[in-house]
């Protein structure tokens, strides 16, 4: 998954195939491969970066509740869609057993 921003502030994310790379900042980074650390980083850093992401939320972001699910866009690419099932399915859709929130 990619994510753009515009002066500053998150305006739209891209799902891809794990081996996709897009415009954006990727959001998914491994830290352990095969169980060798392939990247360290210390709570502080943490700290920070998650604090950056926040600031960065559009303002209509801020208050989780008003928002609608269409107040951040979120796309896919051509080639995960080919890959995996819709994220999306359609309300007519036979329902899953055990319904599972996606959430972009």
């Amino acid at each position: 998954m990619w994510r753009r921003y515009r002066d500053g502030t998150m305006c739209d994310d891209l799902v891809t195939e794990a081996s996709e790379s897009a415009p954006g900042r990727p959001q998914l980074v491994p830290f352990v491969r095969s169980g060798q650390i392939l990247r360290r980083e210390t709570l502080s850093a943490m700290q920070t970066r998650t604090l950056s992401e926040l600031r960065a939320l559009p303002p209509e972001l801020r208050q989780p509740e008003h928002v609608s699910r269409e107040a951040y866009p979120v796309r896919y690419s051509r080639r995960f869609l080919q890959l995996a099932p819709d994220p999306n399915p359609p309300p007519q859709a036979a329902p899953a057993a055990h319904p599972v929130s996606r959430t972009g």
